[in-house]
């Protein structure tokens, strides 16, 4: 588990800051490559909450890997954590498993556990898909969650040199929110800046 948090220069930094979270990614396999029970994510959120800053928010790389969300949801409600979920992008097959993974999350436990959904994470910064596919596949998302009720954002992760990137403009037009990862003192920031009317910026 890596510990996300950001300095308040960074914050002043963005004049539209309205509220953020502080929390950590949690992969969905243990350290000998096992998936997590969801007895183990049970004791990774407790774990986190009980520590120094109380935190209650986790982000998810992926959905259907490992029964994440089929195995974290139910954990995160019980211990009163939200989850910034991802989905990864890679392989039309995965992806439809990914999404099959968030609607049958959704359908069985609602969606107050969510704080918003990441369409893959670092695609652009590693060319591993073109900017309109990606954004074809955050309007699908989008499209699927928001036809089931959901309002919660739906947007991507990528390094700062993806968003600067004039090549990369229709994932950011396509997104309610864009996250930026980097690399700080061997511990990994990631701000979430909202696009949307709500102006939040959650920060994990």
């Amino acid at each position: 588990m890596r510990l996300f948090s950001a300095a308040a220069a960074l914050l002043a930094a963005v004049p539209f800051t309205q509220a953020y979270w502080k929390g950590f990614n949690v992969a969905a396999e243990n350290p000998d490559g096992s998936c997590k029970t969801q007895a183990q994510w049970v004791s990774a959120f407790q774990k986190l909450s009980s520590l120094p800053g109380h935190f209650t928010s986790v982000r998810l790389y992926a959905s259907s890997d490992c029964n994440t969300l089929a195995l974290a949801v139910p954990a995160a409600i019980s211990t009163g954590t939200q989850l910034l979920v991802g989905v990864w992008t890679q392989d039309d097959a995965h992806f439809k498993r990914e999404k099959d993974a968030l609607e049958s999350a959704i359908k069985r436990y609602g969606q107050d556990w969510i704080i918003a959904i990441s369409v893959g994470s670092e695609d652009l910064y590693r060319k591993e898909v073109s900017a309109g596919t990606l954004a074809t596949k955050i309007y699908d998302v989008r499209g699927m969650v928001r036809a089931m009720g959901v309002k919660k954002d739906v947007g991507h992760v990528d390094t700062w040199t993806a968003w600067v990137d004039s090549a990369n403009t229709e994932v950011i037009k396509a997104s309610d929110f864009i996250g930026l990862g980097k690399l700080v003192f061997e511990r990994i920031l990631l701000v979430c800046v909202s696009l949307t009317a709500s102006r939040r910026i959650p920060i994990l």
